[in-house]
């Protein structure tokens, strides 16, 4: 009996640790899951904008003799990269630039190339990397260069 009274009053003096220890756990497991959903998200958009990217590059050296010139090209360019993009990476703060460019590269120094850039400012999702880094958004600038099927 003396063993059950010992027991019953050890417990009683722990009640709150449980409560403790989740509200010290507890800053520490969110910062984790909104680093996960906020590198997830930006991945996600990452990806995206590369898409669109090779794909307006892609339209670009089917389409540059239809087009006539580089600058009507960069206005068809253009339009195709901003439908296949969500409205917040269409939208003036995120400053959407696609530049069209006649290109070389080494790999085919004699071959004519359309580069396509796209740079575009990335809305973060969560307020923890944006905490880390001071920035609201990602800044993100990704080239594709293609060789003219012309």
């Amino acid at each position: 009996m003396a063993d059950v009274f010992s027991l019953r009053k050890r417990l009683r003096g722990e009640s709150g640790q449980n409560t403790v220890e989740f509200a010290l756990i507890l800053p520490i497991l969110l910062v984790i899951l909104f680093g996960i959903i906020d590198f997830g998200w930006l991945f996600f958009n990452m990806a995206m904008v590369a898409n669109s990217t090779r794909s307006g590059a892609r339209y670009a050296v089917v389409n540059i003799e239809n087009a006539g010139d580089i600058a009507t090209l960069q206005s068809m360019v253009d339009t195709r990269i901003r439908d296949g993009l969500p409205n917040y990476l269409t939208n003036s703060t995120a400053a959407l630039n696609v530049t069209v460019v006649d290109d070389v590269t080494a790999a085919s120094p004699y071959d004519a190339c359309i580069a396509v850039t796209v740079d575009v400012k990335i809305p973060l999702f969560t307020p923890v990397i944006s905490t880390v880094t001071g920035h609201q958004y990602y800044h993100m600038e990704k080239t594709v260069s293609m060789r003219s099927e012309s």
